[in-house]
């Protein structure tokens, strides 16, 4: 469960070179919460899937500080030889309040309202298949992490 004013690293890898993540609607809908290039280190992945995954890991952080209680949807966008793969994946929001004085530290973890993707009729909302990347778990199922 995501709770607000906490961080959360979402985690994962892919074959693709970037990722971006978006809540509650796909790209151009949904709030971008953050952009990355892919290149952390997978050696979990290469020994499975290929020496060529070696370094197919990304890490988005994320601090959600207005996500309503109740069931959500995170879009994750990743880049493959050119075209947008989009993987859904529910995640359950806490829905506490944050005090309305809070005192900003200057850093925003990250968490940036990214450019949406280009749109592709021919991209699925359904999670992918095939070998071009992992979802392990979501974020909110008992730990401050999540891995796609």
């Amino acid at each position: 469960m995501l709770t607000n004013g906490a961080s959360v690293a979402i985690t994962g890898w892919t074959s693709g070179t970037q990722v971006d993540l978006y809540l509650d609607g796909p790209a151009g809908v949904g709030t971008g919460i953050g952009s990355v290039q892919v290149h952390g280190a997978r050696p979990d992945v290469a020994s499975t899937m290929g020496a060529e995954l070696a370094y197919s890991g990304f890490e988005v952080p994320f601090v959600p500080e207005t996500l309503a209680s109740g069931e959500h949807m995170l879009f994750a966008y990743s880049l493959i030889d050119g075209a947008w793969s989009l993987q859904t994946i529910p995640i359950i929001g806490a829905g506490n309040v944050l005090p309305t004085e809070r005192v900003a530290d200057g850093d925003d973890m990250g968490v940036s309202n990214t450019a949406a993707p280009e749109s592709d009729p021919g991209v699925s909302s359904s999670a992918p298949t095939g070998p071009d990347s992992g979802v392990d778990s979501a974020p909110g199922e008992g730990d401050d992490s999540a891995t796609l």
